[in-house]
């Protein structure tokens, strides 16, 4: 139990020092969230290469504040498995989460960009290159859309959905959406971004046979049927991701 108290200080602690930023009117904060095995870093390692960018990835000590003469900077985390909404100890999965989305929310001129994968692909992924049980990768992209759900109610425009699938299919077309959103020019150099991928260096082009979910999956993995309601959370992100009609 101690151990447990001790990391709740800490993380209070860590969060304390996000309340020091002073607002800018001329920098924008942006998180950038999604599912484990969901492409966060490749839309990290693209929208980074903008030359008015500067963006981390799973910063735990909120250094992206700190960095100096961008227009935008950020930090991109996988939900749930390092942030939730709220710091909590999670018995079920023995994992504490050391970020809390509510504390980024009090960022000035804060900004979320949220990927979003077919949930079958993205649990059959996690169970293969991540070597956890179906139960656990489940959760994971469960929690993961119920997240991006509600922060996509809570912050309308100022949220950004992207689907991974679209994103592979049309690189040039979703990085001007983010441009867009960002209020930044499109630069073409973005498009190659999974060459500066220092989590996957092995990757030496875009595979855009991703860009289509697996027709067939591991027999126990029927997402539509097992979380019904989250599915239908999942099909209402991913349209907003297509630009067709959204219910937020």
């Amino acid at each position: 139990m101690s151990l447990h108290r001790d990391q709740q200080k800490q993380a209070r602690h860590r969060e304390d020092d996000i309340l020091k930023i002073e607002p800018s009117q001329n920098r924008q904060y942006l998180l950038i969230l999604g599912a484990p095995r969901s492409g966060t870093t490749l839309l990290t390692a693209m929208i980074g290469r903008h030359d008015e960018v500067a963006l981390l990835v799973e910063d735990k000590r909120l250094a992206f504040a700190k960095i100096v003469s961008k227009t935008v900077v950020g930090n991109k985390l996988c939900v749930p498995s390092q942030i939730e909404f709220e710091n909590k100890w999670d018995e079920r999965y023995a994992r504490f989460s050391k970020y809390s989305i509510e504390k980024y929310l009090e960022l000035p001129n804060f900004h979320a960009i949220l990927i979003v994968r077919n949930g079958n692909d993205v649990v059959s992924s996690i169970m293969t290159r991540a070597d956890k049980s179906l139960e656990v990768s489940s959760y994971y992209w469960t929690r993961a859309i119920e997240i991006m759900y509600e922060l996509k109610r809570r912050l309308e425009s100022a949220a950004l959905v992207i689907s991974y699938e679209g994103l592979l299919a049309n690189p040039e077309g979703q990085m001007k959406r983010v441009a867009k959103f960002l209020g930044l020019d499109y630069q073409p150099k973005m498009l190659d971004g999974y060459k500066y991928n220092p989590i996957y260096p092995e990757y030496s082009s875009i595979d855009v046979s991703k860009a289509k979910p697996k027709t067939e999956t591991p027999a126990p993995i029927n997402l539509q049927q097992s979380h019904p309601e989250i599915w239908k959370k999942y099909l209402e992100l991913n349209n907003s991701a297509s630009g067709l009609h959204e219910k937020f």
